[in-house]
């Protein structure tokens, strides 16, 4: 019998990028914890996999709290990936290439991120008050993150990168997964995000590989923070007959 469970299991692991709800459905079946968490996983990506175009068979077989573990198990991993897109100190003071701590006692912003290094934002104006030039703005003040402890070592982004990271928020929401995040790397180029940095002298050659270098980082912070989530499938129920 654990011969013919574990080919299942090496045979179900290889059909599920393909179809996890229906492997999740199996594993559910045959109480392979391991195997439904995986594909638990892999439905984060969708946010309707409760409700696919064509129900695969063995869902028929599976009772209601099954789909109903998998939903309170996305709530968690929502609430989780929100908590971990609050701490945002790892942006400067992380171990990266793009981290702004330089020693102890030593922070230096110059070789960061585009968006904290660019120093435009001057609109200007001819004497009718007509817009003739606005370069990229900065974010709103609450936006700022700090790399050190004094008042010197806080630093505001550029306002096309604060709305990008806070459109991420809401696609998180949605598929809590740090596939959303590197998704977006594919999406880049048409991305409103880097349409505004490229309207900037300062932002333009760098916007792209800066955004493609945090989306990573920020992608593999996802990950690890949805890995923190338990998940555990209930025991079958066990119908027992009344005595007389």
């Amino acid at each position: 019998m654990a011969a013919v469970t574990a080919n299942l299991r090496g045979t179900l692991k290889r059909l599920m990028p393909s179809e996890p709800l229906r492997i999740y459905a199996v594993a559910y079946i045959f109480e392979m914890q391991d195997v439904a968490r995986e594909a638990a996983e892999l439905l984060l990506r969708d946010p309707l996999f409760y409700f696919p175009a064509s129900p695969p068979p063995e869902l028929r077989l599976i009772p209601a709290i099954a789909i109903y573990t998998v939903l309170a198990y996305r709530q968690k991993c929502v609430e989780a990936v929100l908590r971990s897109l609050e701490d945002r100190d790892w942006i400067l003071k992380g171990q990266h290439e793009r981290t702004a701590v330089k020693g102890p006692d030593r922070v230096d912003i110059s070789s960061s991120w585009i968006w904290f290094t660019c120093n435009c934002g001057v609109t200007s104006r001819d004497s009718w008050g007509n817009i003739t030039a606005q370069q990229c703005l900065q974010a709103p003040y609450n936006s700022q993150l700090s790399a050190g402890t004094r008042a010197s070592e806080r630093f505001i982004p550029r306002l096309w990168w604060w709305n990008y990271f806070q459109s991420l928020k809401t696609a998180l929401t949605e598929r809590p997964s740090g596939h959303c995040i590197r998704e977006r790397l594919r999406d880049m180029q048409s991305s409103d995000a880097l349409r505004e940095a490229m309207s900037c002298s300062t932002c333009a050659p760098r916007a792209f590989a800066d955004l493609a270098l945090f989306n990573e980082l920020l992608a593999t912070r996802i990950d690890a923070a949805v890995a923190e989530v338990p998940f555990i499938i209930p025991p079958p129920l066990v119908w027992r007959s009344v005595p007389p």
